[in-house]
């Protein structure tokens, strides 16, 4: 038993302002209504070719632009690194000039990018130092001190801040 929609029962009312399908003079086009002849036809899909194959998405197009090489000068030298780490390198730079923007996203990846390096077994901050720092630098800009591991207990036997101006900033 099949259940009809009540929109698309068709009532008297209807019919007498001209909105019976099967009678080509009557029938006005409009909003829900396209022209017989444009209607898809039963049984044949609405795209018969579908998606042509060997089409790329979003994604294998992205990792296929960031494995590219780029050459860049460093230090004097010249080498040859990926897309990908020559962007993760001018982020760096960036967030270690001052950036401030560059300096939020590093910390918002630094807890994904530790998840994954204690998946392999090394840590991201190998030193004590290390942690102090980045602690002290998250204390000093009000964030979670949860974004590193073991920050929670380097923040509360920590010495003075790195720096000595009032806005915090290590010179």
């Amino acid at each position: 038993m099949s259940k009809l929609n009540p929109k698309h029962i068709k009532t008297p009312i209807d019919l007498e302002n001209g909105d019976d399908p099967q009678d080509p003079v009557s029938y006005k086009v409009g909003y829900k209504k396209p022209p017989k002849q444009n209607r898809f036809t039963k049984g044949q899909s609405g795209n018969p070719h579908g998606r042509p194959k060997g089409t790329r998405n979003f994604a294998t197009i992205l990792n296929t632009v960031l494995q590219q090489l780029v050459v860049i000068h460093e230090n004097g030298r010249s080498r040859t690194v990926t897309k990908f780490e020559a962007a993760t390198i001018q982020l760096a730079n960036k967030a270690a000039g001052g950036d401030i923007h560059s300096y939020r996203l590093i910390t918002q990846l630094i807890p994904g990018v530790e998840a994954e390096l204690s998946k392999a077994g090394a840590p991201i901050f190998s030193s004590e130092q290390d942690q102090m720092v980045v602690a002290q630098i998250l204390k000093r800009a009000q964030m979670p001190s949860t974004l590193v591991v073991g920050a929670e207990s380097l923040m509360s036997d920590s010495p003075e801040p790195i720096g000595d101006d009032k806005k915090g900033v290590a010179k």
